[in-house]
């Protein structure tokens, strides 16, 4: 019996966990009051890249406009980052950091 075997594209892969970080960071800014860092959503990717040399971007304020798209966009770097140099810790490190529905802070903060 032959058993076919399915070779993944990485930049899918990549893609794929970009919408996952994505769609949980701006779930979590819509509950919060203010929007949250990327840190303190996905706190284990963020410190594993900065640990493994990935340069810090530009930070806006959190009063900035543009705040959200630039914590989305450290998000996607930091999945991009540990994706090309470690893919099979990549995964298993950004599931540990998807928050449970019940931890996500209610709109207003409450």
């Amino acid at each position: 019996m032959i058993i076919p075997i399915n070779f993944f594209d990485m930049d899918d892969t990549i893609r794929a966990y970009c919408a996952l970080v994505t769609h949980t960071y701006l779930s979590v800014a819509q509950r919060a009051r203010a929007a949250p860092t990327a840190e303190s959503v996905f706190p284990s990717l963020c410190c594993f890249a900065a640990e493994q040399g990935l340069a810090e971007p530009l930070e806006f304020p959190a009063t900035d406009p543009d705040f959200r798209e630039a914590q989305i966009a450290k998000l996607c770097g930091c999945v991009q980052f540990v994706f090309k140099r470690f893919p099979a810790f990549a995964a298993s490190l950004i599931e540990t950091d998807i928050p449970p529905i019940s931890s996500v802070p209610p709109q207003g903060g409450k």
